[in-house]
């Protein structure tokens, strides 16, 4: 997996990849739950992850449960899975992490040989049959795999596969049979067929059908074309240039109706009521012998009127219709594969279209999520870019004009970026598929920014099309891909979430008033009280967020924290001019307290909340004042830069040295952003800096972008420094 570099002025920060979610595996032996990450960490970082999921690292007590594991989870890490036996405090007393008794090993021959006298922790080896060898714990080419005795609390399953014909394309979900469950259905496009699965209700399917094209398919659409109120489905047959209509019966079972000639090959499709006449029109995008966009206006009964063409840049490989401009017409947004932008066509409210601006800022744009991101009234895009691993945000603003956004690091090679709710907060999220990384990106949305995310997750190999729906009828949104290469397959990741492990799912669980949830943030109020959970600052047994609304004399500052949590640092390295000046001072001085200012007019201040204990560490670092979705690094030092008043760094003053370690990226929302407690998924930050459990100080500071040509050509700033003491 690619991991994005960061270098900040002459001073290396460090290196950051992609964050994770874990999928989960139930083993039916023992009831057990088994997690995974895509991400390679140390020893001690996953112990401490599982430990935050309520268990640890696996206990394998039988060649049995070896066998499953390595069934189950074959292909995901080649290098191998922590577990949790170890000699780490006594060398050649090997224990498990959860404190279980043992009577089994499977050691690779010559294992244990503690090479280099360092290796003290052990892994699941593929290399050598599943068998186990020792390793240094400080080693970061596994990944841990986790172990709990309950439903976990979050995360999604590993994918559960469909094998199809040949090379799934971009897939298409609807209501194929009017049972009220979502199906599948999906073009092929190395076989001349398309294939659809009824849903069973549970996140399960039925079998496979096919239905016979013209020629390889490209794309997919499925709704009521011919006015019946049975769903159709239509399909882009890309070599036989033209587009053919499968006619439902309402009961699951399709006949060819119209097939309709093409200029060239077809390739994106879209379906949408764009003349307002109540019946649903298609859009489509043709490539390589015609790089053109055709409308087909549906005349009834899914008949078409002679097609209207439209200029597109090259190779035009998506066409997504919705309203962008706000004028209730659906318009249409092109990705131009080969011309790196991408095309807006504005409905004038008849189904003919004006051509609109290009958007250009991307290498190998793909299928473009249309979604009101910022929740400003104005619908947004999120544009994955292929080749240059990035899903490019764009603003919207009246008219449906653009404004360009920040680039957010993507996985490997993006193809197809789709909008859904995938945490019941009533705000979409973004998720891309990731050709490269044969897996999936979700960017969880948080106040204008995406501060929980990305997450990435396994799929399969060669991850292409993407959607998202409810497959399990839990109200909730679950996740489909095409996998196109070896395992020619839908892939389905299904949400799990029943924090307190009874058995009802959260959403039902306050739903139906089982567990209180009084700061209405979709978890119940007993798994936000748990110990590694955030909300409960002074661990007094109540949500801080229920104690402030109960009583105005507990924030007095009205920043949405206890006042009495507020003191785990202490500020220091101002750029208000009581510490090194600014670099382009005078006139650049930051508010009291604070960094130096920026080119929005703000300064970013960093505070520290929480108890800083080893043992219990509920620390959150909180910036304040930095750029509106701005990118940040929150990072640590050993020592302070200049005794604590700073130097010249970029458009503002770097405040820590000495054994640097980079904590985590975040984008920052409204101009916040936060590290720590704050956020579900972080691991401690005494764990991420590597605190020593004796206690010690440790230094902390933000670095953020600031994409304007301020003040100097680095383009970036950074908050003041805040020093925490850690105690045993």
């Amino acid at each position: 997996m690619r991991r994005l570099m960061y270098v900040l002025s002459s001073t290396w920060i460090g290196s950051f990849a992609v964050g994770q979610d874990l999928q989960w595996a139930l083993n039916p032996a023992n009831q057990h739950w088994y997690g995974i990450s895509r991400q390679p960490t140390t020893w001690s970082a996953s112990e401490a992850r599982a430990i935050v999921e309520g268990g640890h690292l696996a206990t394998i007590s039988s060649s049995t449960e070896n066998s499953w594991v390595q069934s189950t989870f074959t292909g995901f890490n080649p290098f191998g899975f922590w577990i949790g036996f170890n000699d780490i405090a006594t060398e050649n007393s090997f224990v498990w992490s959860s404190g279980e008794s043992f009577a089994y090993t499977n050691w690779a021959p010559g294992e244990p040989n503690n090479g280099s006298g360092v290796e003290d922790a052990a892994h699941l080896n593929p290399g050598s049959a599943w068998r186990w060898s020792d390793a240094a714990p400080s080693a970061t080419s596994f990944t841990g795999l986790v172990e709990i005795n309950r439903v976990p609390g979050a995360g999604y399953t590993l994918p559960a596969s469909i094998s199809v014909p040949a090379q799934p394309a971009h897939l298409a979900l609807g209501d194929l049979n009017g049972d009220s469950k979502l199906d599948l259905v999906i073009p092929n496009s190395g076989a001349a067929s398309v294939s659809y699965l009824l849903g069973n209700g549970d996140g399960t399917f039925g079998t496979l059908q096919n239905l016979t094209t013209l020629a390889t398919p490209r794309t997919t659409v499925v709704g009521d074309f011919d006015g019946d109120t049975d769903a159709d489905i239509v399909v882009a047959c890309g070599d036989g240039s033209a587009i053919q209509v499968f006619l439902g019966s309402g009961s699951g079972s399709f006949t060819l109706g119209s097939t309709l000639t093409l200029s060239g090959k077809g390739h994106g499709l879209a379906a949408a009521d764009l003349d307002g006449d109540g019946d649903l029109d298609l859009a489509v995008t043709t490539i390589e012998t015609q790089d053109r966009l055709i409308v087909l206006r549906n005349s009834g009964s899914a008949t078409f009127v002679t097609p209207a063409l439209y200029a597109t840049g090259s190779r035009p490989n998506f066409v997504t219709a919705q309203d962008i401009d706000g004028d209730s017409d659906v318009d249409l947004v092109v990705s131009n594969f080969d011309s790196d932008d991408v095309g807006l066509y504005y409905n004038q409210g008849n189904g003919t279209f004006i051509t609109g601006a290009l958007l250009a800022r991307g290498n190998g744009p793909g299928r473009v999520a249309v979604s009101d991101l910022d929740l400003d009234g104005f619908v947004d895009l999120a544009i994955p870019n292929r080749f240059d691993d990035s899903l490019r945000i764009w603003w919207g603003t009246s008219g449906g004009s653009f404004l360009v956004g920040p680039a957010i690091v993507a996985g490997f090679e993006p193809i197809a970026c789709i909008a859904a709710d995938m945490d019941g907060d009533q705000r979409d999220d973004l998720i891309t598929s990731c050709f490269g990384s044969d897996s999936a990106v979700i960017y969880y949305k948080r106040n204008g920014g995406f501060l929980d995310g990305p997450k990435d997750l396994f799929v399969g190999d060669g991850t292409l099309g993407a959607a998202a729906g409810d497959f399990t009828g839990d109200g909730r949104a679950d996740l489909a891909f095409t996998t196109s290469l070896s395992a020619k397959a839908v892939t389905v990741l299904k949400l799990s979430r029943d924090c307190n492990a009874n058995g009802i799912d959260d959403p039902r669980d306050i739903t139906l008033g089982a567990s209180p949830d009084c700061n209405a943030n979709g978890i119940p109020d007993e798994c936000d009280l748990a110990p590694t959970e955030p909300f409960d600052c002074d661990d007094n047994g109540f949500i801080d967020s229920c104690e402030i609304a109960g009583s105005g004399t507990l924030d007095l500052d009205l920043d949405g924290t206890l006042d009495e949590c507020e003191i785990a640092g202490t500020p220091f390295c101002f750029g208000d001019g009581t510490g090194a000046a600014c670099p382009c001072d005078p006139g650049q001085a930051g508010s009291l307290g604070t960094g130096c200012s920026n080119s929005f007019g703000t300064s970013a201040a960093l505070v520290a909340v929480g108890n800083p204990d080893v043992t219990a560490d509920s620390v959150s670092l909180r910036a304040t004042g930095v750029l509106p979705n701005a990118v940040g690094l929150f990072f640590q030092g050993n020592a302070q830069q200049l005794g604590g008043l700073g130097t010249t760094f970029g458009d503002g003053l770097l405040c820590v040295n000495i054994a640097i370690k980079r904590l985590g990226i975040r984008y920052a929302s409204s101009g916040n952003m936060a590290y720590g407690r704050d956020v579900l998924t972080d691991i401690p930050i005494s764990v991420m800096g590597e605190v020593p459990v004796s206690g010690a100080t440790r230094f902390y500071q933000v670095w953020y972008r600031d994409a304007v040509n301020f003040c100097s050509p680095t383009t970036s700033n950074t908050s003041n420094g805040v020093r925490i003491i850690w105690t045993p």
